[in-house]
């Protein structure tokens, strides 16, 4: 009886190994697609808890690109417009990232316009403030 048992207990480690192990061919986020982290396929929980490692580990996270959906938020700091995405999370308190638009000229959407967007995250200094976190992007996606 005891040796039908250890081999019972065999059988199963050996399949839940097996079948465990599996490849998760699930990502909708192709790894040839260019975005490093896919903000947009997660769930609020998960993505507000990604956002916050990014910006607690945002050393290792420089030149990664990174697609994110949400508001668009303008905030006039002394008389200069700076430009936010931000989504809501699951504490109540919206987070998100400064964004910046390769072309200064580009016109962005009225305020609170869902946004989708990839970007290439960095760190700038300015006005005494050191390591800001930013997305440098190229095309900003209004959702309609």
């Amino acid at each position: 009886m005891k040796k039908l048992l250890a081999a019972m207990l065999i059988l199963c480690v050996a399949f839940t190994l097996i079948t465990g192990c599996e490849q998760n061919n699930d990502n909708p986020t192709p790894p040839d697609s260019g975005v490093d982290v896919d903000l947009t396929v997660l769930s609020t929980t998960m993505m507000e808890a990604q956002i916050q490692n990014i910006f607690d580990n945002s050393a290792d996270f420089i030149g990664k690109t990174i697609k994110i959906q949400g508001n668009y938020l303008p905030w006039d700091y002394e008389g200069r417009i700076i430009h936010y995405i931000m989504v809501e999370c699951s504490s109540g308190c919206p987070k998100g990232f400064e964004i910046m638009h390769s072309d200064d000229s580009y016109k962005y959407p009225a305020e609170d316009t869902e946004i989708k967007l990839t970007g290439v995250f960095g760190l700038y200094d300015e006005d005494g403030y050191t390591d800001l976190p930013y997305l440098e992007v190229d095309d900003i996606t209004v959702i309609d």
